[in-house]
């Protein structure tokens, strides 16, 4: 019994003898293993714990030592390091914001495998904000991005081949930059892609390809492809026309900031259609649509205001609202505004104010604006009697689509009043405002058709145009045409 016992005592101090002495050692914690990897040359080790500094996770938060680690990682060839330290650089994380650093690191990464650093950069330039604007290493840094995979450096540069300039204008580029950027997942770049597709620039015109495209983007979250998808519907281009499509369509874009859909609502509810004719309506959103940014919105709301109908008159807010849709690109916006400076009344006749207005009209694209300014120099309102300069901007009316211009014109060559007589031309110019809807055009290459003046005598050819006259609204082609038995 007694060796018994003992042997019980024995094996039970085995256990506890274990104890004391364990057979594996603790753990190493990852910080300092890494640490030690680090410390041989392991960049990517490096990399990891300057994440863990940096983050406060695994390791002590310690920016400025991530910061060294990083540094120490872009150096070994570690492209995401290199962008990292860029990062912090740019944010002032830990260390002393400074932009030269970051575009420095953000290049060392860019030239190593970092699509992303390529976009970042190439942003950084065509932005211009915290460093001067330069477009030519913004094109170059943003192709890198764009073939590294970063789909919104393909479509900043495709904005930037549709722009022109620094690169030239290349809008086949930029429909094909817009593309691969969608089929990246990137709803702006298809709601570029279908207003390309709809236009027929740079890609040939498909309406309904058009569609597809919005709808990609609007499914996307891009609004502003909303928008031009209930376009599509409301029109019915590329899509059968749906009002009620269109109309959710736009409550959608309206609702998330894109202030056009505000305005496409807004002409539903003035006109009528598809929904209850509600001006009240209209007028608030179109002032939804202004705050946020439609010119086409101001535009609206300043006619409201101009014309009393919806809103008390005050040409003052008129006025107002109009030099904001001028600014906002409209041009419209312009041409009312300076025909408000030219008519003078509640607001203070201006002439060189209203000429300033059509000029800048006319530069931006609106062809009336170029007629206006055209008279202001013929008959010296606001700006010097200039013959030739308005002799230039009539032809620039008339050839930019202003049909009252190309009338004018017409007439003017017709009777030598300020161009020399030339009845030819004059016939030219009368004929494009006649197909532009101008009764009076119609009327007078009526004229000349009749008795063969600048053009063969044709009564018949005559005959027609006086009708067309007279049901354009023209009282002289009237008589003419019942004598010619219209």
């Amino acid at each position: 019994m007694r060796h018994s016992l003992s042997l019980v005592i024995l094996l039970a101090a085995v256990p506890a003898a274990a104890a004391q002495n364990p057979a594996t050692p603790p753990p190493v914690p990852e910080s300092v293993a890494l640490k030690k990897t680090c410390d041989k040359g392991n960049f990517e080790d490096c990399y990891k714990l300057a994440g863990m500094h940096r983050r406060g996770e695994g390791a002590q938060k310690d920016a400025g030592k991530a910061a060294g680690l990083l540094k120490k990682a872009c150096e070994g060839g570690q492209a995401q390091a290199c962008l990292d330290l860029g990062d912090m650089h740019r944010d002032g994380e830990g260390i002393a914001k400074d932009i030269d650093k970051t575009i420095l690191y953000w290049q060392k990464a860019c030239d190593g495998t970092s699509g992303e650093a390529c976009a970042r950069l190439g942003l950084m330039f065509h932005e211009g904000k915290d460093t001067p604007r330069d477009l030519t290493r913004a094109t170059s840094l943003l192709q890198k991005g764009c073939d590294g995979g970063i789909h919104r450096a393909c479509r900043t540069l495709g904005t930037m081949y549709q722009a022109g300039g620094v690169p030239p204008r290349d809008t086949a580029r930029a429909a094909a930059l817009y593309a691969k950027a969608c089929d990246a997942g990137d709803g702006e770049a298809c709601g570029l892609l279908g207003v390309l597709q709809r236009d027929g620039a740079g890609v040939a015109r498909d309406a309904t390809r058009a569609s597809a495209s919005f709808k990609r983007a609007c499914d996307a979250g891009a609004l502003a492809g909303c928008y031009d998808l209930g376009l599509a519907y409301e029109r019915g281009q590329g899509a059968a026309r749906d009002l009620p499509r269109a109309i959710a369509l736009y409550t959608k874009a309206c609702g998330g900031g894109e202030a056009r859909g505000c305005h496409g609502l807004a002409l539903l509810y003035r006109d009528g259609v598809g929904v209850p004719r509600d001006l009240a309506r209209a007028v608030s959103l179109w002032k939804k649509g202004c705050e946020g940014g439609a010119a086409r919105a101001c535009l609206e709301l300043g006619v409201v205001y101009a014309s009393g109908k919806g809103a008390p008159r005050n040409m003052a807010e008129a006025s107002s609202l109009y030099r904001k849709a001028c600014t906002g690109g409209d041009m419209r916006g312009c041409l009312n505004l300076g025909a408000i400076y030219a008519a003078g009344g509640e607001v203070a006749r201006d002439t060189r104010r209203a000429a300033s207005l059509y000029q800048e009209a006319c530069e931006g694209g609106d062809a009336t604006g170029c007629g206006r300014l055209g008279r202001m120099y013929e008959v010296a309102e606001g700006v010097p009697f200039d013959k030739e300069k308005a002799i230039a901007l009539y032809k620039k009316a008339c050839d930019g689509g202003s049909a009252l211009d190309c009338f004018n014109m017409g007439h003017a060559l017709r009777n030598g009043q300020l161009f020399t007589r030339d009845p030819k031309q004059g016939a030219v110019r009368l004929k494009q405002g006649c197909d532009g809807a101008v009764a009076a055009s119609c009327f007078e290459l009526g004229l000349m058709n009749e008795v063969g003046d600048g053009v063969a005598k044709d009564p018949g050819r005559a005959a027609a145009l006086f009708t067309q006259a007279c049901t354009g609204g023209e009282p002289r082609a009237c008589a003419k045409a019942k004598a010619y038995g219209r």
